[in-house]
């Protein structure tokens, strides 16, 4: 992902230093709200897969609790 720049570190006072300067802070800028961009896309992601994770567990429970109440109901109808 990091690309090879090769910046000139001219000690000179002059607007061209600070042009290239300015490119790379541009560039770097860019390169940075694109992988923000990227990390963002793949959180949302993440958090639809909680999402249908919880949902998942909420049913698996449901499903667990209700095993021993229907056991339990079934064994009263039973005796009774």
């Amino acid at each position: 992902m990091s690309q090879n720049r090769e910046i000139n570190y001219n000690n000179g006072n002059s607007s061209d230093s600070w042009a290239e300067w300015r490119k790379h802070i541009l560039l770097e800028l860019q390169r940075l709200g694109n992988c923000y961009d990227k990390v963002s896309s793949e959180l949302n992601d993440i958090k639809g897969s909680v999402r249908e994770l919880k949902i998942q567990a909420g049913v698996w429970g449901l499903a667990g609790g209700l095993i021993p109440a229907l056991v339990v109901l079934v064994y009263y109808i039973v005796e009774k």
